[in-house]
């Protein structure tokens, strides 16, 4: 059997920071988005790689960050900077859970409309955004689309705290290629 892998980022002790969603959160079974300063820029957040083998040794290592310790062990992301290139637009949207997405399936999200920046920068990653009402009054049908990011109103919930992940209740769903995956 495989190792099991657990990665520990250590989170700074904010109110913006209370969930690792709130700074890193996987959208596809390749790309995640990211707090660019917190998870590859030059703040980047210690993160510990813990490695537990079929016969229970266990063995940790600092690794350079998430997503070299994630390639490292055969999953390969590719990070979409939440907020775009300017750090003001990402420290603001970053605040309004700019990286909290909820993928109910892989390359399928929903996340706020309000993070403008961060939605462009999903555009370039292959992703299409269509608010959340033309998905309800059908206008859209995002079961044709490949990868679809649903913009929900909730800037006061945001405001409160409150990702779209954060507030979602567990759903089952088929395992990915009938594992348990990342998702």
């Amino acid at each position: 059997t495989e190792p099991f892998h657990l990665f520990a980022v250590v989170l700074p002790r904010e109110r913006a920071t209370i969930h690792l969603d709130m700074v890193f959160t996987m959208v596809d079974l390749n790309q995640c988005v990211v707090y660019e300063p917190y998870i590859i820029g030059k703040e980047r957040l210690p993160v510990i790689h813990m490695t537990v083998t079929p016969d229970s040794r266990t063995r940790m290592e600092e690794v350079p960050d998430l997503i070299q310790g994630l390639s490292d062990i055969g999953i390969p992301v590719d990070p979409i900077i939440c907020g775009g290139s300017k750090r003001v637009d990402q420290e603001r949207e970053q605040w309004l859970s700019g990286t909290n997405f909820f993928a109910f399936a892989p390359g399928k999200i929903l996340g706020y409309a309000c993070n403008y920046h961060t939605l462009r920068e999903l555009e370039r990653a292959g992703f299409q955004a269509v608010p959340v009402a033309d998905v309800v009054s059908d206008k859209v049908d995002i079961n044709v689309m490949d990868k679809v990011v649903v913009g929900i109103e909730g800037a006061e919930l945001a405001r409160g705290g409150g990702g779209v992940r954060c507030m979602t209740m567990p759903v089952q769903r088929k395992p990915l290629d009938g594992k348990t995956g990342i998702f």
